[in-house]
This record gives C-alpha cells, sequence and structure tokens, in this order.
C-alpha cells in the first residue's frame, strides 16, 4: 500500500509550523529599547504603533504609559545603548496578550514598589507587589519577578526619573488574536490540502 502524500502536503505543513512559530507573543521577544531613537517616549512603539519621534514599532502586544518611559544612554553604563525611565515615576506597560513571569534589568536611585495587575492599566487584581532596592544606577541589576496567574499590566511608583529599565523579558504571554487567526489559517490549509489528496491513496 503507498500513499502519495507528497512534497506540496510537506511544505503545507512547515508553513503552518512557521505560522505558528511566527506569533507576535511578546513572549518571545526581548524588549531592550535599543532600535527607538534615543530621548523619544516609547509609548505605542512596541505595539505596532510609533513612539513620540513618529518611528514605528514591531506588534508585539505591549504599549507604554504615553509621554512618560523615556529612552536615554546615560542612566546606566551597563545597559547600553538604550535603556527606559519613567519621567513621573509612576509609569507603567501593558501587555494584551499577559505574561505569567516577567525578568528584566533595572537601575534605580529609590527604592521602587512594582505591582503586577491581571487586567490591563494597572486594573484588575494584583498579582504581585515588590520592592527593587535602589541600587547602583550606573550598574544594572537582574530582577525576576514570580507569581501565580497572568499578568496584564505592570506600574511602578518611585520618585520622577529614579528608575530606569531595561531587556524586559515577558515569558508565558498569550499570541494575539491576529496571530491565533494566523495559526489557524495556516493549519486550515494543511486540512484542506490533505483532504484534497484524499483522492490521490491507492493501493498497490
Amino acid at each position: 500500500m503507498r500513499f502519495f502524500f507528497g512534497g506540496k502536503i510537506m511544505k503545507m505543513v512547515a508553513f503552518a509550523a512557521l505560522l505558528a512559530l511566527g506569533t507576535t507573543s511578546a513572549g518571545a521577544q526581548v524588549i531592550d529599547f535599543d532600535s527607538i531613537t534615543t530621548g523619544a517616549t516609547v509609548d505605542s512603539y512596541y505595539d505596532g504603533g510609533t513612539d513620540s519621534f513618529s518611528e514605528m514599532g514591531p506588534s508585539w502586544g505591549v504599549s507604554f504609559t504615553p509621554g512618560d518611559w523615556h529612552t536615554a544612554t546615560n542612566f546606566g553604563e551597563t545597559s547600553q545603548p538604550n535603556l527606559a525611565y519613567s519621567g513621573s515615576g509612576t509609569g507603567g506597560f501593558d501587555s494584551t496578550g499577559g505574561f505569567s513571569h516577567i525578568r528584566f534589568t533595572y537601575g534605580g536611585f529609590e527604592d521602587t514598589v512594582i505591582t503586577l495587575y491581571s487586567g490591563l492599566g494597572g486594573t484588575g487584581s494584583i498579582l504581585a507587589q515588590v520592592l527593587a532596592g535602589a541600587n547602583n544606577p550606573n550598574a544594572f541589576s537582574s530582577f525576576s519577578i514570580n507569581f501565580s496567574g497572568t499578568a496584564h499590566s505592570f506600574v511602578i511608583a518611585s520618585g520622577p526619573g529614579a528608575f530606569g529599565i531595561d531587556d524586559i523579558n515577558l515569558n508565558g504571554a498569550v499570541p494575539e488574536p491576529a496571530s491565533w487567526a494566523l495559526m489557524l489559517g495556516g493549519f486550515g490549509l494543511v486540512g484542506g490540502a490533505m483532504r484534497r489528496r484524499k483522492t490521490a491513496v491507492r493501493f498497490a
């Protein structure tokens, strides 16, 4: 018995797998601010929007408090070429896909309280509230927050311009709706191709 599932089927399967891997989940990305022009505010750059210099960024589903997170190079010498600091000291960001773990580096002139929320915009249940102690802002420290559930936003409480952050890694993020559509579309193509190939099965 021979089954004629040729190269086209395999190519379709590979294509669907690439679609699945290429989702816009923020969990697969590291937000390092390096592609943003120094001096700009981050805004919706990582949400397929623009920074304050009208430069468009990737669609990772992450947006920062508008006008608050400034990119700079002179905040931490070990966080080059760019980092972001909160001008107000009360900035935050939203992840529409959500995340189950967060890791980043930071430099702080003051102790900073970091609160993770289940909802967007600092709403919903508080999933974690931790203290990032003041350190040497010229030697960024690694920081990691574990918690239960899925967070969708992050808010800090510090002094104006006292907290800088870099290399944000969000793990466990859920793919955006557009990504689900791509994934389902890819697997739909595979299913359709396999149905069409049924007539090519023959017995020897």
